[in-house]
């Protein structure tokens, strides 16, 4: 899947990834950002993608790193800022 819809009262495309993504799972994070996280694409390149949103719009879409293990549907939580921290 390499397409970027967003749901109102239809359906609409409104944008494209910059790396297709199978079998993965996405967050949304302060209303304003969407991390998309790869499973099981068909290359080792599984690219973790930021798509940056303004109400409708995709604002910028970017990859911030990858990961290199096969995995079906992660499960993604948020976590407090320093949680592990002494």
């Amino acid at each position: 899947m390499n397409e970027i819809w967003l749901l109102e009262e239809n359906w609409n495309l409104i944008g494209t990834l910059l790396q297709p993504m199978y079998g993965g799972s996405s967050i949304l994070i302060e209303e304003s950002s969407v991390y998309l996280f790869p499973g099981n694409n068909r290359d080792d390149a599984r690219a973790i993608q930021r798509i940056t949103i303004d109400g409708n719009d995709v604002t910028k879409i970017e990859v911030v790193g990858y990961h290199s293990k096969y995995t079906r549907s992660p499960i993604i939580f948020v976590s407090p800022l320093n949680l592990c921290s002494v």
